[in-house]
């Protein structure tokens, strides 16, 4: 539990900062797409809970306004609870401009690139990250986030120039249906060779 000790440490230490985005707003594009949806901020910490449900696409994305040109380095932690019924195998975080284009290199906006701040997650061991070219982007995989389960994701968000309002693209992925039949055909064929063996021979 050194991810829950230190988010919590982070949390007390953003407290006592400063921030000059106060008016900061973050919405859902789509209204409804999630059970549940709360944000606040507090100095530097941005937290943001979801729930997502049955019937909550496998992308959704979070409208972020009033954080144009500010250079600050915020922290991220943002709780999703998986109500889909569906086991998420990985999940992508993209930044987007407000006409759902990538954010790339060179446009002020990032997943605070070079601050340090950890990109962690409670239920992924790895994360993939591009923000050297057109897109910017963490995806988190190995693990995975059971039905009823909830993860939790911290890292950093940066928008020093004037990207405003962007947008924050989630993407749960589930297996394929294709990867299942071919699990379930795998079960089948080591079933049927062991059945043909019979019994061992004391």
């Amino acid at each position: 539990m050194v991810f829950s000790q230190m988010a919590k440490i982070v949390v007390i230490a953003g407290m006592a900062a400063a921030t000059s985005a106060q008016a900061l707003t973050i919405t859902e594009v789509v209204p409804g797409q999630l059970t549940a949806f709360s944000w606040s901020i507090a100095g530097t910490i941005i937290t943001i809970d979801e729930t997502w449900g049955p019937t909550t696409p496998g992308a959704v994305s979070l409208r972020f306004s009033d954080l144009s040109g500010d250079p600050t380095n915020y922290t991220i932690f943002k709780n999703i609870r998986n109500n889909t019924g569906a086991t998420w195998e990985s999940f992508g975080h993209e930044l987007l401009d407000n006409q759902s284009g990538p954010s790339n290199d060179n446009d002020g906006l990032s997943f605070a690139q070079g601050a340090g701040i950890p990109r962690l997650s409670t239920n992924f061991s790895n994360v993939l990250v591009d923000e050297f070219g057109t897109r910017d982007y963490l995806n988190w995989f190995t693990g995975s986030v059971l039905n009823n389960q909830t993860v939790t994701f911290q890292y950093g968000l940066r928008n020093s120039a004037s990207v405003e309002p962007f947008l924050l693209r989630q993407t749960a992925n589930v297996p394929e249906p294709a990867s299942w039949a071919l699990l379930i055909i795998g079960f089948g064929v080591v079933g049927g060779v062991m059945r043909r063996r019979g019994p061992a021979i004391a």
